[in-house]
């Protein structure tokens, strides 16, 4: 789903906490895409061909990062009524982020406390 924010690798790397205007919850996964083929290198090392580890995997430097509650709406004009949680809109490296248990119970839970809000409010 494209919705109406799409999170993206700047949104979920960076060393200090940026806050969101809709943020509603907190990710700390580090990015690491494995790479799909191994590959020998001339000097012997084994590198993954196309993995992405930013900067490297679990380190303690990088700083978490805002769960945006606009990833989870589709975009207003092509439907309504719906919450995304785990289907959210997110570029590859953003929805690596996002992509493990705890985030998307996070997701869950919020796109409940979300649902519940806007049904309360009228």
């Amino acid at each position: 789903m494209v919705g109406r924010r799409i999170l993206t690798q700047t949104d979920v790397y960076s060393q200090t906490y940026r806050g969101l205007a809709d943020g509603i919850g907190l990710g700390a996964y580090t990015i690491d895409i494995p790479g799909a083929v191994q590959r020998l290198i001339v000097d012997g090392e084994v590198v993954n061909e196309g993995s992405m580890q930013c900067p490297s995997f679990c380190v303690d430097y990088v700083a978490p990062f805002a769960l945006p509650y606009s990833i989870m709406l589709p975009k207003e004009d092509e439907i309504a009524n719906i919450l995304v949680p785990v289907a959210a809109s997110a570029s590859h490296v953003g929805f690596n982020a996002i992509r493990l248990e705890p985030t998307w119970m996070i997701l869950g839970d919020l796109s409940l406390m979300g649902y519940m809000v806007r049904l309360l409010s009228g």
